[in-house]
């Protein structure tokens, strides 16, 4: 597979080819990591359905009981609960972006790697950002902020301060 990198080393390791760039893996614990426990919800869930063909896909969840059952959130868990709080910060303020560029694959110092911030920045969507932005369109307004700004330009828009701004 052209996006698969086969490291040789005695570490359990491999690397992804990604659009910006390689990134390297370790695989050592990774289920462990990644795996979900079962939910204690659903398991109650399927000990009071009527199906048994459900009830014996799950045998072995049910014998365990749920007062041993590990309580510790899923990684799922916490990376939905970690971008809920993002989206929630994100909602309260007005964000302006900075987008990294990494300027060599070696990360040396004072050395930059043209064709490497290129394709970061082309597959990023950056040029296609300039482009718009050299051909004049502005970055977005609210409506509100673009009445403001340009409410000279409509005769028929009372200027501001005198009756009903909003509309």
């Amino acid at each position: 597979d052209v996006h698969y990198i086969q490291l040789k080393s005695r570490e359990p390791k491999f690397g992804v080819v990604h659009f910006a760039g390689n990134v390297l893996y370790l695989a050592t614990g990774f289920l462990e990591k990644n795996r979900d426990t079962f939910s204690v919800d659903l398991l109650q869930a399927v000990q009071n359905s009527q199906n048994k063909y459900l009830y014996s896909l799950f045998a072995e969840e049910i014998s365990m009981g749920t007062e041993t059952r590990k309580k510790s959130p899923t990684l799922g868990f916490q990376f939905k609960k970690s971008l809920d709080s993002l989206m929630k910060t994100l909602d309260e303020c007005n964000p302006f972006f900075v987008r990294c560029v990494k300027p060599n694959e070696a990360k040396i110092p004072n050395t930059f790697d043209r064709s490497l911030c290129t394709r970061q920045l082309r597959y990023s969507g950056m040029m296609e950002t300039i482009r718009i932005r050299k051909a004049g369109y502005p970055i977005r307004h609210t409506f509100s902020e673009f009445i403001k700004r340009y409410r000279l330009l409509n005769p028929s828009v009372p200027p501001a301060g005198t009756g009903d701004d909003k509309n």
